[in-house]
């Protein structure tokens, strides 16, 4: 291939556009971690620096959820729902499990879409078995609370355990709650 073809400069733009979503997806995880830590100011201000992000979005709709650091909005929460589902679902089918994670909590908590926790479960063990803490976690709330699938403490353990492994707060907490 000649140097400054057009077939290597698309190449080139293409690599580098692969690059930069790998990038992002990567860097969404900062306003997701500052919300699992209850940091919700924190995580208001790192989702509004990335306002496309997918992960950034699910970030603003659980704080609109909760009012968390702002205003409660059962509606804005519900469109920035909507929004983060569909900017995550390629990055989910393609196997990214920050966004497979997010997109169980949406369909867990039925944010923007229709809950359904069979659906949750799928993304959840998706992310979860590529050692994803916070899908980890989730996991075990479902099997904890027995949504989508049969109650089961051992199960609900073994993967707040696996959570907590890594430093998961949420996931110590919830392991702790356990015993």
């Amino acid at each position: 291939m000649k140097k400054g073809s057009a077939v290597s400069t698309c190449l080139a733009v293409l690599c580098a556009a692969a690059v930069w979503g790998q990038t992002t997806a990567r860097n969404s995880e900062a306003p997701l971690k500052a919300y699992s830590l209850g940091q919700y100011p924190r995580a208001l201000e790192l989702a509004r620096k990335h306002p496309g992000n997918f992960a950034s979005l699910y970030v603003l709709a659980r704080l609109y959820e909760g009012g968390l650091g702002v205003s409660k909005s059962g509606s804005k929460a519900a469109d920035y729902g909507q929004e983060a589902f569909k900017k995550a679902a390629p990055y989910a089918a393609a196997g990214d499990p920050t966004a497979q994670a997010v997109s169980g909590s949406l369909l867990q908590f039925g944010l923007g879409v229709p809950k359904n926790y069979g659906e949750a479960l799928k993304w959840y063990r998706k992310a979860a078995d590529q050692g994803f803490a916070m899908a980890q976690n989730n996991l075990g709330v479902m099997y904890e609370n027995g949504w989508g699938v049969d109650k089961d403490y051992g199960e609900a353990l073994k993967w707040f355990r696996k959570a907590a492994d890594q430093g998961f707060a949420m996931a110590q907490t919830n392991l702790g709650l356990m015993y």
